[in-house]
């Protein structure tokens, strides 16, 4: 997999990708800034990570088997 990573194009779009993980994993966030709150509680900031370039593993083809998909 290759790509680029690049910080989210809005707040609310950071916000909403940080929440959905606190739910994902069962973090609770306290207050209403939750990115603040990631930015305190595990010293992170959000990015964005868009592939340009995904192979898909299969060995039931044939070991190593690898294809390329297009995105």
């Amino acid at each position: 997999m290759g790509g680029h990573i690049r910080e989210p194009g809005s707040k609310r779009q950071a916000a909403a990708a940080a929440l959905a993980y606190a739910r994902q994993f069962g973090i609770s966030v306290s207050g209403t800034d939750i990115l603040g709150f990631f930015g305190t509680a595990f010293h992170a900031r959000l990015y964005v990570f868009e592939p340009d370039l995904v192979y898909h593993m299969d060995n039931r083809k044939g070991f190593g088997f690898r294809e390329r998909l297009v995105l």
